[in-house]
C-alpha cells in the first residue's frame, strides 16, 4: 500500500499535469481556462464513436490487423460488448466513447471501399 506521502505526491503530479493541460488547450485550441479532458478531446479529434468489447481494457490499441473497429452507435457497440455480434465474448462488457482523428474511414455503404476490402482480403492483407 503506497504511503499517504506518496498518494500526496501522486495527487499533486496528476493536478499540475492538468493546469498544463487547460493552459496548453486555452493557447493551442482556443478553449476557455477551465476545459476538461473531455473538451480537449472534442477539439482536437474530429470523429466520436463506440467500441464495445466483451473484456476489460483501460486503453485502445491496434488490434493484430493495425485498425481499430468504433461505431457511432452506442447501441451498435453495446450488442458486441454483449456478445450478440462477437465471435469472442467475455465475462465483462465493456463500452467504451472513443475519439479519432479521420484518416482512412471505411464505408460500408461506398461501393469502392467495400471492394478495396474485398481485394485486401483476397491478397491476405485487410490494411493497406
Amino acid at each position: 500500500m503506497p504511503s499517504p506521502r506518496a498518494v500526496k505526491n501522486l495527487v499533486l503530479e496528476i493536478a499540475e499535469r492538468m493546469r498544463v493541460a487547460q493552459e496548453n488547450a486555452t493557447k493551442m485550441l482556443g478553449l476557455p481556462p477551465n476545459n476538461t479532458p473531455m473538451d480537449r478531446a472534442r477539439a482536437m479529434y474530429d470523429i466520436q464513436g463506440y467500441h464495445g468489447t466483451g473484456k476489460v481494457f483501460d486503453a485502445m490499441s491496434e488490434n493484430s490487423r493495425g485498425v481499430n473497429f468504433t461505431t457511432p452507435s452506442p447501441d451498435f457497440a453495446n450488442k458486441y460488448a454483449g456478445g450478440e455480434y462477437s465471435v469472442e465474448v467475455g465475462d465483462s462488457p465493456n463500452v467504451i466513447p472513443t475519439f479519432a482523428r479521420a484518416k482512412k474511414v471505411f464505408d460500408y455503404e461506398n461501393p469502392a471501399d467495400v471492394k478495396k476490402l474485398a481485394q485486401n482480403a483476397s491478397l491476405g492483407k485487410l490494411v493497406s
